[in-house]
């Protein structure tokens, strides 16, 4: 019937086909709706069923087939990395930190030389690997599996992104809020 409306473009095919994908809207509500009752109600009998149909539903490893910004599009792991380094260098200010009222000033101060701290690739990479890929996504709106997933080739930038903010003494505390590859 698609087709023929297509061919003709009538105003009763039209409606006819306008009827069947009603129809047929209807059914698939009604079989999807009695396919959750059966798995609901033979939940105890056979769980594997259930757990069957949760597997279904979340098939998808998290990682993207490409990535696109800023007009580029990726072709392989390497490339959205590139992108993923490339948005959040593009997003990362090298303005000063708001200068915030100390409330320590009346404490004395020692002069304690601490090390630079740096993060290595390795360190972050290991950080990502431990991430829940069950838990839902932060601030930034990257779901933990993704980061999980790609944590070998995020390592090295995210690595660079903390070092130079550690570097321009800009606080990672301050480091947050509704970025969006």
């Amino acid at each position: 019937m698609r087709n023929r409306y297509f061919l003709t473009k009538t105003g009763s095919d039209k409606a006819r086909l306008r009827e069947l994908e009603l129809e047929y809207k209807v059914i698939l509500s009604a079989t999807h709706e009695n396919y959750l009752l059966s798995i609901q109600s033979t939940v105890k009998e056979n769980p594997s069923r259930f757990w069957d149909f949760i597997k279904k539903r979340k098939a998808g490893n998290g990682i993207p087939g490409s990535v696109n910004f800023d007009g580029t599009t990726s072709r392989s792991s390497s490339e959205a990395a590139n992108l993923f380094a490339t948005f959040f260098e593009s997003v990362f200010s090298k303005a000063s930190p708001v200068q915030r009222q100390n409330c320590f000033e009346k404490i004395p101060s020692y002069n304690i030389n601490l090390p630079c701290i740096q993060f290595s690739p390795d360190e972050v990479q290991k950080v990502l690997d431990e991430l829940d890929s069950k838990k839902g996504p932060g601030t930034d709106s990257l779901p933990p599996v993704f980061l999980k997933n790609w944590a070998a080739t995020l390592a090295t930038p995210i690595a660079a992104v903390f070092n130079r903010s550690l570097q321009d003494n800009y606080p990672l505390s301050q480091m947050h809020g509704k970025w969006r590859p």
